[in-house]
């Protein structure tokens, strides 16, 4: 849920950036940043669980990784676009 939750916050702040809302978008994208953390956090106590936990690896796959950076950067781009304004 954390994953998918970051993943809407993270297309949202998108949105409203290509809307020239840099404020609201960097409010989105922090929750999108807290909630990946959260995810991550909960991949690897997954991870380190008795049962199939250790030969599944959720934060390995590349749609999980893929999702870091696209918060990371789209982040930054609202930052530094905002300190324009």
């Amino acid at each position: 849920m954390c994953f998918y939750t970051a993943y809407a916050y993270c297309y949202h702040g998108q949105t409203l950036l290509a809307s020239d809302k840099c404020g609201e978008a960097i409010r989105s994208l922090q929750e999108a940043e807290k909630l990946y953390a959260k995810a991550e956090a909960l991949c690897r106590e997954y991870g380190e669980t008795k049962g199939p936990g250790p030969t599944v690896k959720p934060s390995g796959h590349l749609f999980f990784r893929k999702l870091g950076s696209l918060v990371k950067n789209t982040l930054e781009k609202c930052q530094r676009e905002n300190g324009f304004m």
